[in-house]
């Protein structure tokens, strides 16, 4: 893992080890003080100095050697006729951005990450089980994308019993009158054995209102 340090930081990697040693400063009482430190350049400036300078390394370059052809650091410094050292305090100071590849692999763990958060298991099996919602709205509800859904679905081993078929067996007609008497749908979803959200899913489906269309007709004069 050292040994790749340096290539396998990002910067949004940098930015979150950043934040958590932010975070320990503050559990551990010490308040604005830098994260880290070193002397300023202005002491050295009129000093000869061996090696090359920080600013000779093209950066472009060096982060193409290392994501562009996977590079060790070593490999890279070779490359570039710079030192071990030149390369792996530049990519510390400036890290190569990710692959696109391995940016959108990222990218979908933190999506995973987040709609593991939002929906525990309780809660997931509550909108996809006992509510019987969709992908899509479970996706929705919680600000990401279907396929992050299917996943905990997956991982929480969630199947459902077929209960989705059984509003088929629902007389429409008489859930029809049922709503227009203004019974609740929770009311509904004791008397046939349904969810909550499914008695809401056909209200929603075949527009059966809570109240009965009435039609106006002009009287004879």
């Amino acid at each position: 893992m050292l040994r790749t340090f340096e290539t396998d930081l990002t910067p949004a990697l940098i930015g979150q080890l950043e934040e958590h040693a932010a975070e320990f400063l503050t559990r551990q009482g010490v308040h604005r003080e830098p994260l880290t430190w070193q002397p300023p350049t202005d002491i050295i400036r009129d000093l000869e100095l061996p090696g090359c300078d920080l600013q000779d390394v093209d950066l472009g370059t060096l982060h193409h050697l290392i994501r562009g052809e996977s590079l060790t650091t070593a490999q890279a410094a070779r490359r570039l006729g710079v030192s071990h050292d030149t390369v792996r305090f530049v990519l510390q100071e400036q890290p190569a951005p990710p692959s696109e590849a391995k940016s959108a692999k990222w990218e979908r763990g933190a999506t995973i990450r987040r709609a593991r958060a939002a929906l525990p298991r309780e809660k997931f099996a509550r909108f996809y089980l006992d509510e019987y919602r969709s992908l899509k709205w479970i996706a929705e509800h919680v600000d990401v994308n279907a396929e992050a859904i299917k996943v905990l679905v997956r991982e929480y081993g969630m199947k459902r019993d077929g209960k989705a078929t059984r509003w088929r067996q629902i007389d429409l007609d008489w859930l029809r009158d049922q709503r227009a008497a203004s019974r609740t749908c929770r009311e509904l979803a004791e008397e046939t054995g349904l969810s909550v959200g499914m008695i809401s899913y056909l209200g929603r489906r075949h527009d059966l209102s809570g109240h009965r269309s009435t039609q106006i007709n002009d009287a004879p004069v």
